[in-house]
């Protein structure tokens, strides 16, 4: 079925279950609207290079559902839209379905009744979506321009969302197994690329094991958070650029405010990667035999995590000047925390506290002024310290308590007017 057009498109392929069936689609000018409906298996929106398509206009909507298997839109040349202020939103349900969209311009996926930044895991914008019942399924979405916004959910199993947003006040909400708990071996790819700031992402109730979500974001004031439920996932986010926030906890008059990045299961880890200064990074796991990998590089960066339960390990390395961290590990035995701010990092600090027994706590600090205040409660638990030098006169200091028997402080400062208070009892 072949459709060219510049009002309204209305078509429906539902007779009776019909398979194989393929649509294509040309509007152009301002103010459409297409709706397609398609029933049965394998059938198209798009398909051999010829792609479906709304452009060069503003106001344009376009709503495709599709049931049953193997369904897709947009594969082999991407569906798109081009202009300002255009809706897309899909629906599938079924194995093997796939979704490709593309957008050009500004306010895309914008609904007329959203204000301002809602930092939360939003239903106000346009919406991808594919049903429990789709396994094996994939959403591809790319956006280009500035204002731009897209909610995307699926349920079922080893499935993917790939997001890749272009330009300033771009916003991604995504959903993966929403109410399903057991699917498993799913992943969200989304990356945010600009020269200039502000953009967020919000990848909420990722539920299932061995799950994946990997964030790339580029450019300043860029956002994050994400919450994972399962056994044996992982979470990786890069930022680079000037105030970029990862499970951040507001309230911040431009940004609004978010919550901490959380994982709930056994045996989730985490990487995060922030290069820039002024960057934050808030998070939480909950589990056993968990693992934090904090790395940033700049200026006046900071991380407030804690882990529960026993066995976790979490790691820490800051780069440049006034860096702070704060790790927490209770409610369990068996636990690390290690800490190195390196050369440059005049003004850094650490606070580190655990509970149980035969929990570990190392820290390293570079050049002067810096402060580790570190405690345990328990048994058979250590803590080795080190400050490196004591910079320009600024001396260094480190407070360290240790509760319960069987306990061991080692703790070494390099330099001169260096101040040390270890307390045991």
């Amino acid at each position: 079925m072949l459709v060219t057009t510049s009002l309204a498109a209305s078509l429906l392929a539902t007779a009776a279950m019909a398979d194989n069936n393929t649509v294509y689609l040309n509007q152009t000018a301002d103010s459409q609207s297409a709706t397609i409906s398609q029933s049965g298996n394998g059938n198209a929106v798009g398909a051999n290079g010829q792609a479906f398509g709304q452009g060069g206009g503003s106001g344009n909507t376009l709503t495709v559902n599709q049931t049953n298997t193997g369904n897709s839109i947009g594969v082999a040349t991407s569906g798109y839209q081009s202009g300002n202020n255009n809706l897309a939103n899909a629906y599938q349900d079924g194995v093997g379905s796939r979704i490709e969209i593309k957008q050009s311009g500004s306010n895309n996926g914008q609904h007329g009744t959203t204000t301002g930044w809602d930092w939360t895991n939003s239903s106000d914008y346009a919406r991808l979506a594919q049903d429990s019942s789709a396994n094996g399924s994939v959403i591809e979405l790319t956006q280009n321009g500035n204002g731009n916004a897209f909610d995307v959910g699926q349920g079922g199993a080893s499935n993917g969302v790939s997001v890749t947003q272009t330009g300033t006040l771009g916003q991604t909400f995504v959903r993966q197994n929403v109410g399903q708990a057991g699917f498993h071996n799913s992943s969200v790819v989304v990356n945010q690329d600009t020269s200039n700031s502000i953009n967020y992402v919000n990848v909420n109730a990722q539920i299932g094991n061995n799950l994946l979500i990997n964030i790339a974001q580029s450019g300043g004031l860029q956002g994050a958070g994400v919450d994972q439920y399962g056994t044996g996932s992982s979470f990786v986010s890069n930022q680079s650029g000037l105030g970029n926030l990862i499970g951040y906890t507001g309230p911040n008059l431009l940004l609004g405010t978010d919550h901490v990045v959380t994982q709930y299961g056994d045996g989730n880890q985490i990487f995060n990667y922030q290069s820039g200064n002024y960057n934050v990074a808030n998070g939480g796991q909950n589990g056993n035999s968990l693992f934090l990998s904090n790395t940033q590089g700049g200026s006046g960066n900071s991380l407030q995590f804690n882990q529960t339960y026993s066995n976790n390990r979490a790691y820490n390395a800051q780069y440049g000047t006034n860096g702070s961290v704060s790790v927490t590990q209770t409610g369990g035995d068996g636990n690390m925390f290690n800490s190195v701010q390196h050369g440059n990092a005049l003004g850094a600090s650490v606070t580190a506290y655990q509970n149980g027994t035969i929990n570990q706590i190392m820290t390293t600090q570079y050049d002067g002024a810096n402060t580790a205040l570190l405690s345990q409660t328990g048994y058979n638990n250590s803590i080795t310290g080190t400050q490196n030098n004591s910079a320009f006169g600024l001396a260094n200091v480190a407070n360290v308590t240790q509760s319960n028997s069987n306990n061991v402080a080692n703790y070494n400062q390099n330099g001169s007017g260096n101040l040390a208070t270890i307390t045991q009892h």
